[in-house]
């Protein structure tokens, strides 16, 4: 279940936060509205250990109702099993706006990678964004530049939507599903 939203507004690029625990899991995604306010967040290694059994690896583990805007994710390493993306494992229902992923290098086991989202679920958007030099490994597939899949989950009307999208680098897979 999903509780109240939380409010963020960076005041300051933040550098190198070092070994960063995701936010929000399968069974209590993270509510929030993360304002970046233009800055950058720097040098940070989700799950460094490299435990190849962790999912939901990202910024932000899983997210529901969510607004994720004007921040850039620069240099960012990022290891895990299932939903793995610089800036969320999974998101439902969320918009990304003005996010910019520079440089990041994504490593996956299992399925679900993505440079800004592993796994993007119901209405769910991608407006002015884009990743930049991706290097992303994954060995089960399902992996693409932006989002790994892309998941309708209630009616019809439901969807994933991109605006004004680019991406540059690398995704490769070992298990040659649905790579993009």
């Amino acid at each position: 279940s999903v509780s109240g939203t939380m409010y963020v507004k960076l005041i300051s690029d933040i550098d190198s936060w070092g070994d960063w625990t995701p936010k929000g899991t399968s069974s209590k995604p993270l509510q929030i509205n993360f304002d970046g306010n233009g800055y950058k967040i720097r040098g940070t290694y989700i799950n460094e250990s490299q435990d190849e059994s962790l999912n939901y690896q990202g910024f932000f583990g899983n997210l529901k109702n969510s607004v994720i805007k004007n921040v850039t994710f620069d240099s960012f390493k990022v290891y895990g099993n299932q939903y793995t993306g610089v800036v969320a494992g999974k998101a439902t229902d969320t918009i990304f706006e003005n996010v910019i992923v520079d440089s990041p290098e994504i490593y996956t086991t299992g399925k679900y990678a993505g440079g800004i989202v592993g796994d993007a679920v119901g209405n769910t958007t991608f407006k002015k964004s884009s990743v930049i030099g991706i290097k992303l490994e994954s060995i089960d597939g399902e992996a693409g530049g932006v989002v790994g899949r892309m998941t309708i989950s209630k009616a019809s009307t439901d969807g994933v939507y991109m605006d004004d999208v680019y991406v540059d680098g690398n995704v490769e897979t070992e298990g040659g599903v649905n790579v993009g």
